[in-house]
Formats: structure tokens, C-alpha cells, sequence
């Protein structure tokens, strides 16, 4: 049973490979017989005997076969095994161990492809409570030649569903024939801290700055480590530029005037460790009081006093 349209607001679709850069770390979520290649023994008109892989009712024409025209040997057997689907047929599912948790980043990739004189294929993310799939994201693709299709999501707090497993669905949404291989499933949320201020390049910045960090949201920190030095490479003049301990937000450190520092977050959880990408910063200069030359037409403080006493002014 699928219950689609749900959280479809929020949905973000991406039909081009994703490449990802900066300090974006994806976690591999596990798709169980993800090429198609078990069990390996020949073309099979079903998905009872493909592990990993449902169908809700027995399918006319739909199943696996060989075709290292359109596949990839996944497991380097020689043999390129690919899900064939036919137009009318059920949808293909698989429910995974992930359990669904606010901030994930969820990436799905498939290689798709026309098998015969078929046009497209629906891609699809769910959510599983108790063998009920509530589809949270979902996109036709068009098909063609063998190539990658990507579907992005992002879980936003109060989404119904949190707690639940994440699976994956595909069906031929058209006619005749077509295909998939290479499914893949990703969690794009940083395994590190994310730096929030001061902001890269940030100048005239206070003495005691306040530092503000995300923690990483593929696993769960108990500790934060601030780390700022003067070398962009982070070696260390004096070995104490590191403060242990710390929470987000942290005002606790004073840095010289008019200097540039570099700075950067340690996760830990007393067993994994990551290290965020490094900020940049310079301080404010040393305020000054003006000077005044001698010549200058100012009052003595005894003239002011009169002045004043007298009922004058001060211009």
C-alpha cells in the first residue's frame, strides 16, 4: 500500500548527477542487492526470488535479466544485470534500515534506460510505518540511452515522517519496456561541524569574538573542539591554541587587535572524529583617542568651568 503526495512542498528535484564539494560528506545508506545481481542465475519474471527487491502483486512482465548493452557489472562477474519493467506492471520496492531523522539530506541515484520504445520511469522516495509507504518525494524521468537520474530531499523538523524507515520505488510510468541498475542512496548531510559565525572573511570582528557551529548531523557529537591559529595551515606557534570542551556558542576567547586567525570546529563522540573546514577572521584595530595639536583653540577646564557657571555654552 502507497499513500503518495505527502510533504511534496518541500520537494527538491535535481535530474543531472550531483557532484558535491566543499565539506559536504555524503553517508552511503545501504540498498540491498542494489545492481541486480543476485540471484545471478538467468532471466527471472518476478521479484519473489531477487533479494531485496518487492513488488505488491506478481508482476506480467517485469523482473531481471543480463544486458550488458544497458547494465554495469556491479560485482565484477562479467554478467550486467539489470530490472526490467513493463508498462502497467507494480512498482519495485525496497525498505531500508535507515530510520528517517530531522536534517537528513537524502540523495537517490538510479541508472535508467529505455528498453524498448519506453519513455519514462517514476522514481521515488517513502516513508515505511508498520508496511504502510507514504511516498515523501517523487519525479518522472525520461529515458533514453543509460544515464543518471537524481532525486534530492531534505527532512524538515515536524516532518510526519521522522521515525520511519526510508525506502525506494521505481515503476514504468509509460509503455513497453525499460530498465534500471546501480541504485543508490545517499545521505548528503555533513559528518562535520558546520561553521555559522563569525562568517569566512569576516573583519573588524570584536576581541571576543562569538563562534556558532552546527553540529554534524550524520552521527551525534558529545564534545566540541575550537581550534584557531594565525597559519592558514593551522601549525601551532605556542601548542595551546586549542580550547576543549567547548559549546556552540562560545564568546570565552580574546585574540590580539588587528590580527587575522583561522579557526575551526573538532566533533567528537569519544570514538569517531571530524574536523570541519577551516573560517577566516581579522579583529578590529586598537581604538585610539584623537590627538589634538597645541595650537588648537580649545577651552581649559577652568574656562569651561566659568563658562558654564556663568550661564554660557558649550559649541
Amino acid at each position: 500500500m502507497i499513500i503518495k503526495g505527502t510533504n511534496m512542498k518541500r520537494l527538491t528535484l535535481l535530474c543531472l548527477v550531483v557532484l558535491i564539494a566543499g565539506s559536504l560528506s555524503a553517508a552511503a545508506i545501504t540498498v540491498e542487492n542494489y545492481g541486480f545481481e543476485l540471484p545471478g542465475t538467468g532471466k527471472i519474471k518476478d521479484f519473489t526470488q531477487i533479494p531485496g527487491w518487492s513488488t505488491d502483486t506478481a508482476p506480467a512482465d517485469s523482473g531481471v535479466e543480463n544486458n550488458n548493452t544497458l547494465g554495469t557489472d556491479e560485482d565484477g562477474d562479467g554478467a550486467a544485470w539489470i530490472a526490467f519493467m513493463m508498462g502497467g506492471d507494480p512498482s519495485v520496492w525496497q525498505t531500508t534500515d535507515h530510520v528517517i531523522t530531522e536534517g537528513d539530506q537524502l540523495e537517490l541515484t538510479v541508472s535508467g534506460f529505455n528498453t524498448w520504445v519506453s519513455t519514462s520511469i517514476y522514481m521515488s522516495l517513502y516513508a515505511d510505518n508498520a508496511g504502510v509507504r507514504t511516498e515523501i518525494a517523487g519525479q518522472s524521468v525520461a529515458v533514453g540511452t543509460p544515464a543518471d537520474f537524481t532525486l534530492n530531499y531534505t527532512i524538515l523538523a515536524g516532518d510526519a515522517s521522522i521515525g520511519q524507515n526510508l525506502g525506494v520505488e521505481f515503476y514504468n510510468d509509460s509503455s513497453n519496456w525499460n530498465g534500471i541498475d546501480n541504485v543508490r542512496l545517499e545521505n548528503m548531510c555533513p559528518s562535520e561541524a558546520t561553521l555559522l559565525a563569525p562568517v569566512d572573511g569576516a573583519i573588524l570582528q570584536p576581541v571576543t569574538p562569538t563562534f556558532e557551529w552546527d553540529g554534524p548531523c550524520t552521527w551525534t557529537a558529545t564534545s566540541y573542539d575550537l581550534e584557531y591559529r594565525t597559519d592558514p595551515n593551522f601549525a601551532s606557534s605556542t601548542g595551546t591554541e586549542t580550547i576543549a570542551g567547548v559549546a556552540s556558542p562560545y564568546s570565552g576567547l580574546t585574540l590580539p587587535y588587528d590580527t587575522v586567525y583561522y579557526w575551526r570546529i573538532v566533533s567528537t563522540d569519544g570514538s569517531a572524529t571530524t574536523q570541519s573546514n577551516a573560517s577566516e577572521l581579522r579583529t578590529k584595530k586598537l581604538d585610539t583617542p584623537p590627538t589634538v595639536d597645541a595650537g588648537d583653540n580649545i577651552l581649559t577646564t577652568l574656562e569651561l568651568a566659568i563658562s558654564l557657571a556663568m550661564g554660557g555654552s558649550v559649541t
